[in-house]
């Protein structure tokens, strides 16, 4: 059942990225797909790291 929780808050994770890079892309429409999508990348590696001190905490 916690993996079906944490598969949850990565989608939503992954929703709040997108939803970012939508409102972006309003401001700077010239910014290329592969830019946004490294920075998204990059966010996604920050929390990934993030939910890894998490367990490390908990362990």
């Amino acid at each position: 059942m916690g993996d079906k929780k944490e598969e949850t808050g990565c989608l939503l994770l992954i929703g709040q990225s997108i939803t970012a890079l939508g409102n972006w892309k309003k401001i700077d429409k010239h910014n290329s797909v592969i830019e946004r999508f490294g920075i998204m990348k990059k966010q996604m590696n920050v929390a990934s790291h993030h939910i890894a001190d998490l367990d490390e905490t908990k362990a």
